[in-house]
């Protein structure tokens, strides 16, 4: 299926005090959208643009360097309180 294929009039809803506009579920699928993907919203002359931001660290390396840390907070802690 062509992304371009795929368009759809949507409403605009109250979300607490803002406004938004909810993602049709064949179009969170066609781009591998999930809770933790983040929206860039672009204003341009013809209106908005929303695009997938693009992800600058792997979820795997993020999840590998949070367990490194974790494994090794007190040597980091005793190395920070060292330099000072």
């Amino acid at each position: 299926m062509k992304n371009s294929a795929l368009s759809e009039e949507r409403h605009v809803i109250n979300i607490g005090h803002s406004l938004g506009v909810t993602i049709p579920a064949d179009m969170i699928k066609a781009l591998g959208i999930t809770k933790e993907t983040k929206l860039e919203v672009t204003l341009t002359d013809d209106g908005l643009k929303v695009t997938k931001k693009k992800e600058i660290l792997s979820p795997e390396f993020v999840a590998a360097m949070n367990e490194t840390l974790a494994d090794y907070h007190e040597a980091l802690e005793t190395l920070k309180k060292s330099d000072e």
